[in-house]
């Protein structure tokens, strides 16, 4: 998509150079593209923004995971080293 759009500017822009005053059908075309183009990268950009924001929950949930995991971790740690000493003094 994007390369038809700059193939249609690099000819906008021969006939422009190499032909003189193009008149208003290219302005109008040339508008025509651009405006494509713009429509294209708005969908691009909603489309990214939604990504990012799937990926920004997923994030918060996978934080919390970490966190309730790290808690985990802690008390089964405290566990092992009170149930070493109590093995070890025993």
């Amino acid at each position: 998509m994007y390369l038809l759009i700059l193939i249609v500017l690099i000819s906008f822009t021969y006939v422009f150079l190499f032909l003189g005053n193009p008149g208003d059908s290219y302005w109008e075309q040339l508008s025509e593209s651009r405006r494509v183009a713009l429509e294209a990268t708005w969908k691009e950009n909603m489309d990214l923004h939604s990504k990012v924001m799937e990926l920004e929950y997923e994030n918060t949930k996978l934080k919390a995971l970490l966190a309730e995991s790290q808690n985990a971790i802690k008390m089964l740690t405290v566990i092992m080293i009170l149930t070493y000493r109590r093995n070890r003094t025993v």
